[in-house]
């Protein structure tokens, strides 16, 4: 049962992504009354039609994508699925999602791969929704890491469109800890999760879900993300508005097995803030 359309709207246009999708996190993330549809880039109709068409292809592209490995083992599963080369890296599934060991990654194998998942919306860690608690995410601190050299002001601003996005649709409040801005790495305790660069080329941005630890919490950007056409559809704040739905807690709706960068076919789908429910 999707609670909160608008969430799942939202994630979907953030990207404007043909395959990934979510919902809500929880019945807690509410969205206000009155607020209008509004689209990811402006260049598309706010129709409801569009948002159907979209879920729809999603649904069919990932059950086509799961049938593939019907019959298959988890090795060649995990043979398939990139793992960043750093110390402390994490596999990647669906284009973005972060997995931190092999033995999560089996259990993704099992509950979401070979089974279909479509409807399991929240992560779950045994068989709990992996959310912060009322108290956390009203103080959900970042810092921008010094090291994106002259990006850095261009990652600042959209960081904040981004998490101004989700304060408006759900019940968290965001802070950019400046501050911590030149000690801005993984180890840094003052903050709840760091932004940093990398140039890995397998995904346009990755980040985690609330029960990590905080080592990996991280969201991380690829330099792919600062190439993108400045006229075209998918954009940096869109592509940091979707990272942060995982840092809330929500999975794509349609789980692909695909470790290709989903988020490399925009369709340009909009995305509502207003709530509805199905």
């Amino acid at each position: 049962m999707i609670r909160n359309r608008s969430c799942r709207a939202l994630l979907l246009a953030s990207l404007a992504l043909p395959v990934v999708t979510f919902g809500a996190a929880s019945a807690r993330a509410v969205v206000p009354p009155g607020h209008k549809i509004r689209t990811a880039t402006g260049k598309e109709a706010p129709t409801d039609t569009n948002l159907e068409e979209a879920f729809a292809r999603a649904s069919e592209d990932a059950k086509d994508q799961r049938a593939k490995w019907k019959g298959k083992s988890f090795e060649e599963f995990e043979k398939s699925v990139y793992k960043e080369p750093f110390e402390g890296g994490k596999y990647i599934v669906n284009g973005d999602v972060a997995i931190p060991d092999r033995a999560q990654l089996e259990a993704f194998f099992r509950d979401y791969i070979q089974k279909d998942p479509h409807r399991l919306i929240v992560h779950t860690v045994n068989g709990k929704d992996a959310v912060w608690s009322p108290a956390e995410k009203q103080k959900i601190s970042y810092c921008v890491s010094k090291s994106f050299g002259p990006r850095y002001d261009a990652v600042v601003k959209s960081m904040d469109g981004a998490t101004r996005a989700w304060e408006a649709v759900a019940q968290v409040d965001f802070t950019h800890a400046a501050a911590e801005d030149a000690s801005c790495t993984a180890s840094n305790t003052k903050v709840v999760f760091d932004v940093r660069p990398v140039n890995e080329g397998q995904y346009l941005a990755r980040a985690f879900f609330p029960n990590e630890a905080r080592p990996s919490r991280n969201v991380l950007i690829d330099a792919s993300s600062f190439e993108l056409d400045p006229a075209g559809k998918l954009q940096l704040v869109g592509i940091l508005r979707h990272e942060l739905g995982h840092t809330l807690g929500l999975r794509h709706e349609h789980t692909r097995p695909s470790r290709a960068p989903a988020s490399r076919t925009p369709t340009g789908v909009p995305s509502p803030s207003t709530t509805r429910s199905r």
